[in-house]
């Protein structure tokens, strides 16, 4: 007789999960939330991680909290009727999904300059390039790359045609963006910007700046401190002891400051542009093309360039220290106050714009004024968030307190040749 063996049934599996197994998911789920959150990873892989913590309630969408005050902001404002219409469309498209997604757009646009011989043989064209012909005095700039990245070639390139040998950036990220390293990549080769590696706590503005010129002021005359959305117009000095070289209208930054070389500084009006009505940046434009209206309203802020011969150095973005105690002076010649050794804009007559402005670009575009300027990242921008937006909105409510600025038409025609760029 065959013998059967018999067979235990087949358990069923437990519905309740084990302490460990528990354990076990919920600390690989904490892991996912946290790895989504602090290191780089996929699209989707880091949009699933931020949807899982918004539920959670362990983190906000930022642009929609931004967008409510902002709405707020656009509420007490006097900003015509229509064009508030336009504006409350937009802050109710705004998330976090938006900001990416614009900011995807921006950083995909392609690079003006690829190569580095671009850059060279626009060095060595003497002819339509005289700025950088050797034996002038040497000129560096020190910045801090921020949100204006996708821009960076364009405002290089500005300083570069007229004169500047040196420009050294620093990311106030963790970590240089990669479409900023393309973008610097053929001027680095070119030898003309430099890279200073980013800080994992973020360089304080004003500590770069320092740092940045007491480790460069032996190998230069004259060092400026100018963000990436300010654009330095030299016209022509108060007195011109000495030949200077123009491209078009504006001469060559060496050239001018030739004429300064017995002060201490010589500080840059603000000149404060806004967006003109542009709702979305054209790449295929130039910066001075697009956003062309300034405010009326004059600015106490400077930024300074410091000879480097009298030991003057920044205490501020804004202010200075000068050793010697020799006199600062606006591009008309006149000293400015030094109040415990800072600058403080005392003139604020119009009349040095003719001789030198700083164009600064607060306000480009509209959904970049608000995506970067307005709703920001950074500790200083929530400060200001408030009177940011008032500003931001008071530029569309005064039209007769606005004007056009003169275009240096001759200057941008071989900046857009610098850049590779069809004429407009």
């Amino acid at each position: 007789m065959r013998r059967v063996l018999s067979r235990s049934p087949k358990r069923c599996p437990s519905a309740v999960v084990s302490p460990r197994r528990a354990f076990l998911l919920l600390s690989g789920l904490l892991f996912l939330l946290l790895f989504t959150r602090y290191v780089s990873v996929s699209d989707h892989l880091h949009s699933a991680g931020t949807w899982i913590r918004r539920r959670l309630g362990w983190e906000k969408d930022v642009m929609a909290e931004c967008s409510q005050r902002l709405s707020s902001a656009l509420a007490q404002s006097k900003v015509p009727s229509n064009t508030k219409d336009i504006f409350s469309l937009l802050l109710a498209t705004l998330s976090d999904r938006s900001k990416e997604q614009y900011f995807d757009w921006m950083t995909s646009q392609p690079y003006r300059i690829t190569h580095s011989y671009q850059i060279e043989q626009i060095l060595k064209n003497k002819d339509e390039f005289p700025c950088s012909t050797p034996g002038r005095l040497k000129v560096a700039l020190c910045a801090m790359q921020s949100s204006m990245g996708p821009f960076m070639q364009e405002w290089i390139m500005h300083y570069v045609i007229l004169g500047v040998q040196k420009i050294f950036i620093i990311s106030n990220n963790d970590a240089w963006p990669e479409y900023a390293q393309g973008a610097l990549e053929p001027f680095i080769g070119a030898g003309v910007v430099e890279i200073y590696p980013p800080n994992n706590n973020g360089y304080p503005q004003t500590e770069f700046y320092q740092i940045c010129h007491k480790e460069n002021a032996k190998n230069f005359d004259w060092i400026g401190n100018f963000d990436l959305d300010e654009y330095l117009m030299p016209y022509r000095p108060f007195m011109e002891s000495y030949q200077s070289s123009k491209i078009g209208e504006l001469i060559c930054i060496p050239d001018f400051l030739r004429n300064y070389e017995q002060f201490g500084g010589v500080v840059a009006p603000w000149r404060r542009m806004h967006s003109s009505g542009v709702p979305r940046h054209n790449f295929s434009m130039l910066f001075f093309e697009q956003y062309k209206f300034f405010s009326n309203e004059t600015y106490p802020l400077v930024k300074t360039f410091y000879n480097t011969k009298y030991g003057g150095w920044p205490t501020h973005q804004h202010k200075g220290t000068f050793v010697d105690s020799r006199p600062v002076v606006n591009p008309a010649g006149r000293e400015e106050m030094l109040k415990e050794d800072h600058v403080i804009r005392n003139d604020t007559s119009a009349y040095h714009y003719e001789h030198m402005e700083l164009r600064h670009f607060w306000g480009s575009s509209w959904i970049s004024d608000i995506y970067v300027k307005l709703c920001g990242d950074t500790p200083e921008r929530k400060f200001f968030m408030d009177v940011r937006a008032q500003q931001f909105f008071d530029s569309f409510a005064v039209t007769s307190d606005s004007q056009v600025t003169v275009l240096p038409n001759a200057y941008l025609k071989k900046l857009r040749r610098a850049l590779r760029m069809p004429p407009s």
